[in-house]
């Protein structure tokens, strides 16, 4: 399938010839303007407040369509999708005009081609329903991660869907929408498009119910209309980006919840601040023992580390080994803020016990030591009264025989752990210590 887009000049005539279709005959001078107002209603948004909502370029021109490709064509030029993955970025804007007034509405979309058949864009809709209730829940889940972790979640899981943050959005704004309407039947879940360019620009503060209803339904028109979340919407705020918007309402249905009955007002402060906490945290070094074999500790230790990563924490790889866990104490180009992460594969009272003696707290000065003990190859220390000395410790003194309370001993010399064998647990503990 080929798209053209084409510039419409001020002035600029055309001349038709007459065609037959179905029969009857008719000009295409009136097919051309019956396609042209179509194309118009179909990108129109309506309600005067439908522009707050999108990103703020605008470019019109002579009350015609212009479309502007951020790509690298000439105005006229065909746009070809291919049967790879692309997205262009296209800056709509869309002039109207009435006997009354004219309303400018400035959209921010993204078509997105995936794999299909050539020259076919692919279009895949959800027919999965949820219920208010289920919103309500996985929205309190989103608020506790994102108040935890400081970032918006990929997805947040509903029954058995992974509902992306997009579509959550549309669920979100038309749950708020049935609850004040008192409406309970099952909402679709749709397929949205991720905004391109999220941008905001508020003053900290409080919305009332009226001006956040009101935003969730230009929130939702817009959705419903261009099949994409906006970049952001003005509130009585200011402009409050697609992040914020998720966090709001997430808040409004976690209230919504313990009191059954929606707030007066919620509070909202700039995203920037709710994620400030990520640039302040302190960068990540992750040692391991050997636990399963080089290949799967090694694994282990990745797998992490991309976890972090993509929490926005700068974290590293420091090694596999034994005393891997001492020397990179004693290595002077890991910063003195520096979060020390060592993953065991088994509980040893005399690394322990090391771990409160001066010497080795010299050697942490201002850094941060933070275990993790891997379940199940590791006893786990919380609640045991005796840690009996390793087998193989052939490093602490003769008369040491083991460690009284390893777990108070630990956090009575400033330490914290954690033991699991879920990765994602472990990723969340680690985050928690670095931005704490």
């Amino acid at each position: 399938m080929e798209i053209n887009f084409f510039i419409i000049p001020e002035k600029l005539e055309f001349k038709f010839c007459t065609g037959e279709i179905g029969g009857g005959t008719i000009t295409k001078k009136l097919l051309f303007a019956a396609l042209l107002i179509f194309s118009l209603s179909l990108m129109g948004i309506s309600g005067a407040s439908a522009s707050d909502v999108g990103a703020a370029q605008t470019q019109a021109a002579n009350n015609s369509t212009v479309y502007n490709l951020s790509i690298n064509q000439t105005a006229n030029s065909t746009l070809q999708t291919s049967t790879k993955s692309t997205t262009q970025v296209i800056n709509s804007t869309v002039k109207s005009t009435n006997s009354s007034q004219t309303q400018q509405t400035t959209l921010n979309t993204t078509v997105s081609s995936q794999q299909a058949a050539a020259g076919e864009t692919k279009t895949t809709l959800s027919s999965t329903s949820f219920t208010v209730s289920q919103i309500t829940d996985a929205a309190i889940r989103v608020k506790a991660y994102i108040e935890t972790n400081h970032v918006l979640p990929n997805y947040v899981t509903i029954g058995t869907t992974q509902v992306k943050m997009p579509d959550f959005l549309r669920l979100l704004t038309a749950g708020l929408l049935q609850i004040n309407n008192g409406t309970t039947t099952s909402i679709t879940l749709k397929t949205v498009g991720t905004p391109p360019q999220p941008s905001e620009n508020i003053t900290s503060g409080d919305i009332t119910k009226a001006n956040y209803l009101d935003l969730a339904k230009r929130v939702k028109s817009f959705i419903d209309v261009n099949g994409i979340a906006p970049n952001y919407a003005t509130s009585s705020l200011g402009k409050l980006r697609y992040e914020s918007l998720i966090y709001t309402y997430s808040k409004i249905f976690s209230y919504y919840q313990t009191n059954k009955a929606l707030p007066s007002y919620v509070s909202v402060k700039a995203w920037s601040t709710v994620t400030s906490v990520v640039s302040q945290a302190r960068p990540v070094y992750i040692t391991s023992d050997y636990i399963n074999g080089a290949t799967t500790d090694t694994n282990r230790i990745n797998a992490i580390v991309n976890g972090l990563k993509a929490l926005g924490i700068n974290v590293y790889n420091a090694g596999l080994g034994a005393n891997t866990h001492y020397s990179v104490l004693q290595n002077t180009s890991v910063p003195a803020n520096a979060l020390i992460v060592d993953v065991y594969g088994g509980a040893d009272a005399g690394v322990i016990y090391e771990m409160g003696q001066s010497y080795y707290k010299k050697l942490v000065g201002t850094r941060k030591v933070f275990c993790v003990w891997m379940a199940p190859s590791s006893v786990n220390i919380t609640g045991l009264a005796w840690l009996p000395r390793a087998h193989d410790d052939n490093y602490s003194p003769s008369s040491f025989t083991g460690l009284a309370h390893p777990d108070q001993y630990l956090l009575n010399n400033g330490y914290n752990y954690i033991y699991s064998g879920d990765l994602n647990a472990v990723i969340a503990a680690i985050y928690k210590q670095a931005t704490t």
